[in-house]
């Protein structure tokens, strides 16, 4: 399961994704397995934005950035190894009223490892 949130700040914004799942002990509880937060900044162009403190190169350590393309936003990360290596990951968001439709593709080295879709449905806290 996923949860996937996304909040203005400022000029850019801030998109947090979760992985949950289900206490094998407590079954009506859900624990977050890991979580990523990246904010973005505006740039020049209103349609892109970059990585706040975003690292270095050939770290090992995701690069990301965003493009609004109508209702989807897709956000892209990139990982540069010391060796040479690289893992592209990309996650296109449509929303479509009180849904959004998830696609997740992931290459390493230019072949594609997964592929994965799905929708998420808005819940209040």
């Amino acid at each position: 399961m996923s949860r996937v949130v996304t909040a203005a700040d400022g000029a850019g914004f801030v998109i947090t994704w979760s992985t949950l799942y289900i206490d094998d002990e407590n079954p009506s509880v859900l624990k977050i397995k890991d979580s990523t937060e990246i904010k973005f900044a505006a740039t020049d162009n209103p349609a892109l934005f970059k990585q706040v403190s975003a690292p270095d190169l050939w770290t090992g350590k995701a690069h990301y950035w965003a493009r609004i393309d109508g209702d989807t936003l897709n956000v892209t990360g990139l990982v540069l190894d010391a060796d040479g290596t690289y893992d592209v990951t990309h996650y296109a968001r449509t929303v479509q009223g009180d849904a959004q439709r998830v696609e997740f593709t992931r290459f390493k080295d230019g072949q594609l490892q997964r592929v994965v879709t799905g929708t998420l449905e808005r819940k209040a806290e």
